[in-house]
């Protein structure tokens, strides 16, 4: 079978996926570190979400409409989807650096 990464199309598609699976793990690990609970995490995770976006609206350029079809689905996509990744990142580096 053809390797899926190896189409250009594939792989330009999966660049806003992978910048903010990236950017939760960053942030859940800067959340974590800094010993923040409750609702200060999680407003770190939107505080990084939206500095995501931000970066990639600006990174995009005039090829926005190639990756979004609209401007709420740009900085609305993927605020929930990586989610689950910022807890688990959050969570590993609190519990390592604060309870170990």
């Amino acid at each position: 079978p053809p390797d899926p990464t190896s189409n250009p199309t594939h792989t330009h598609a999966a660049f806003p996926l992978h910048s903010r699976t990236f950017g939760a793990i960053v942030a859940g690990l800067v959340a974590g570190i800094l010993g923040l609970t409750g609702i200060w995490g999680a407003l770190c995770y939107f505080a990084a979400n939206g500095l995501i976006s931000a970066v990639l609206y600006q990174t995009l350029g005039t090829r926005r409409q190639k990756f979004f079809p609209s401007k709420k689905s740009y900085f609305l996509d993927g605020l929930t989807a990586q989610i689950a990744t910022f807890i688990l990142f959050w969570t590993l580096a609190y519990d390592i650096v604060h309870i170990f």
